[in-house]
């Protein structure tokens, strides 16, 4: 049961992001977007424009893009909205854990059965720990993107800069009393200036 306790902070940290706000998606306060595309914000700089089709537009005014400029902010646009759903996809599990681990110890308290709901937990735990791996590499896909579109067009670099995310995953293992716990920690850092 302790695992219930282990992803208590995971499950309200990915929920947040599950629920930013409703009808906008945002992407660490970064990244947002609306039905026009994604707005990418840096402190000090106007707002960068990335619409679905791969048209910049920085301060409103149209940014000079070549075909293969505009396929990979294109390219951005989809790999940002990806991340976007991977985190929801975090909270769902993690508030389904929840759920379910209050019910199973509950449950266990009445039934003096312990194992059948740790068998549950552990699935449960298991499909977080692949929607987390999901998550980072999305976050690096998404990171090396932005970095050759700092790299590609200039105007773009500090949106770049301003917005570097960094996604690591560590698992460790205990056994206590013939018990296994394993325990995994997702980790999910922005810099933003």
């Amino acid at each position: 049961m302790k695992s219930i306790v282990t992803f208590a902070s995971t499950v309200l940290a990915a929920s947040a992001l599950a629920a930013c706000s409703p009808g906008i998606a945002t992407l660490d306060g970064s990244i947002s977007f609306d039905a026009g595309g994604m707005t990418v914000h840096a402190a000090g700089h106007p707002d960068a424009n990335v619409g679905r089709d791969g048209v910049l537009r920085i301060g409103g005014k149209a940014i000079a893009v070549t075909a293969a400029q505009r396929t990979l902010l294109g390219r951005y646009y989809q790999q940002a909205r990806v991340v976007v759903e991977a985190g929801k996809d975090v909270g769902e599990h993690g508030v389904a854990m929840a759920e379910r681990g209050i019910g199973d110890a509950i449950g266990s308290i009445f039934h003096h059965d312990a194992s059948t709901a740790d068998k549950r937990m552990q699935a449960e735990s298991s499909r977080i720990e692949s929607a987390a791996d999901a998550l980072c590499t999305d976050v690096k896909v998404l990171d090396a993107t932005q970095n050759e579109l700092a790299t590609d067009i200039p105007a773009f670099a500090p949106y770049a800069a301003a917005n570097q995310m960094h996604c690591n995953v560590t698992r460790s293992t205990t056994v206590k009393n013939g018990r296994t716990k394993t325990k995994t920690t997702t980790t999910l850092t922005a810099n933003i200036d």
